[in-house]
């Protein structure tokens, strides 16, 4: 009987691989940096000349993440995309009255993740 338990726990040891993870950023508690997609983000914002922060938000009931300039003192078109935990696009906001006023009906609980402090 010793035996059959040690068989099968040495064919289940052999079975069992670890598998390949897609990084996520909802549900943990991580560092932007352990987040490929959103420390490509973080990169690309080096050496800002506005402050732009990274936030994350509500959107039809899920987590959503996406870039912002949030300098008052630069004035910027306003264009945002979400993106969802795995980094991929969920929706655009254009710079059109009708656009700006459903980001900012539908788009809630904010926060800011990360900021770009300007040089």
């Amino acid at each position: 009987m010793k035996r059959l338990i040690l068989v099968v726990l040495v064919i289940l040891t052999i079975s069992c691989k670890e598998k390949d993870v897609e990084p996520n950023a909802c549900g943990q508690t991580v560092s932007i940096d352990d987040i490929p997609w959103l420390a490509a983000l973080k990169n690309d914002m080096e050496n800002c000349s506005c402050i732009q922060s990274i936030i994350t938000a509500k959107y039809e009931s899920q987590t959503v993440f996406y870039v912002a300039v949030t300098d008052p003192l630069c004035d910027v078109k306003f264009e945002v995309t979400l993106y969802n935990c795995k980094g991929k696009k969920v929706k655009s906001f254009k710079d059109t009255p009708d656009e700006k006023n459903e980001f900012y009906n539908e788009v809630s609980e904010r926060s800011v993740l990360y900021s770009c402090e300007k040089e």
